[in-house]
């Protein structure tokens, strides 16, 4: 005895593996093209978070340099330099770097943007350009000199006796009288 149900039921399991398939299909690219995507996205922040590392080290560099108009272009340089070495490849690099004010207070802005490399062989773009900006503020009094006190008389002919005070000469922002 032949059971009725079990004649149609190849034609249905042909459909099912087709669908399968199609919806395998579909899916593969969608999950490479995700995969690409959240990579993409972190290595995106990766290089966000290493740009503004640099710039908040250059801005505290040229805060601290004495006051010279050449010491804005060589903080210019030493952003390049530092873009070079902790972010890698980057074009494009739009650098500025300027003398503003916050408040009453002198302070230096650095603006970059950069062209950075992102992941290659995917329908997505090689690259994103990062823009940040850092300001820092001069210290309102910088140490311009430093004089070193010995305790010992004699400690020049002791060179072991290398204990001496370091006292710093600090140039004030606004005219103090000194008495």
């Amino acid at each position: 005895m032949t059971s009725p149900s079990r004649h149609g039921t190849g034609k249905r399991k042909g459909t099912g593996i087709m669908m399968a398939t199609a919806d395998i299909l579909i899916m593969i690219p969608l999950v490479i093209g995700s995969f690409y995507f959240i990579v993409d996205s972190g290595l995106a922040s990766c290089y966000k978070l290493k740009l503004a590392s640099v710039l908040n080290q250059a801005a505290d560099y040229a805060v601290n340099l004495p006051p010279d108009p050449n010491a804005l272009k060589s903080t210019e340089g030493l952003v390049r330099e530092l873009l070079n070495k902790n972010v890698g490849t980057v074009t494009n690099v739009k650098i500025k770097v300027e003398a503003t004010t916050v408040g009453d207070n002198d302070a230096v802005t650095i603006s970059v943007s950069a062209l950075c490399p992102l992941l290659q062989g995917s329908c997505l773009p090689l690259g994103v350009t990062l823009q940040d900006q850092a300001t820092a503020i001069v210290p309102a009094n910088r140490i311009c000199a430093a004089i070193a006190i010995n305790p010992y008389p004699y400690s020049y002919e002791n060179p072991q006796a290398n204990q001496s005070v370091y006292i710093p000469i600090i140039e004030p922002k606004h005219n103090m009288p000194v008495w």
